[in-house]
């Protein structure tokens, strides 16, 4: 994937980096997901599947699921978003998690792309 606005190619570490997506609030040092329209698309997207916590993926580590699900850890934010989880405490033993296919992802992100290169409202 290349950013169209630095000519670059992106890293699959940075690709889906949720800083690229989320405005940065200087005044209150932090990404402010209110501003993204990406974060109200994303429960949108169709299912593509269902993965089941066991004891060994549950426990808040997300990342490992989204590894499991996407062969990246860099989707964890989806897999919260895409079933309404809040807390890392919610995702425990058991809990079933719905997810979108990583292809609707890469089409969603590029849908939303601006001329100004932002995902932002």
């Amino acid at each position: 994937m290349f950013d169209r606005n630095k000519g670059t190619a992106i890293s699959e570490l940075n690709k889906f980096s949720m800083s690229r997506f989320i405005e940065f609030n200087s005044e209150l040092n932090f990404y402010d997901p209110t501003t993204a329209l990406l974060i109200e698309k994303i429960p949108l997207l169709p299912i593509s599947g269902e993965y089941i916590l066991n004891k060994y993926r549950a426990n808040g580590r997300i990342d490992l699921i989204s590894y499991d699900i996407y062969g990246t850890v860099n989707l964890w934010w989806v897999l919260l978003m895409y079933n309404k989880i809040y807390s890392f405490q919610d995702v425990i033993s058991n809990t079933k998690l719905y997810y979108p296919s990583k292809n609707a992802i890469e089409n969603l992100i590029l849908s939303l792309k601006t001329s100004e290169g932002m995902w932002l409202k």
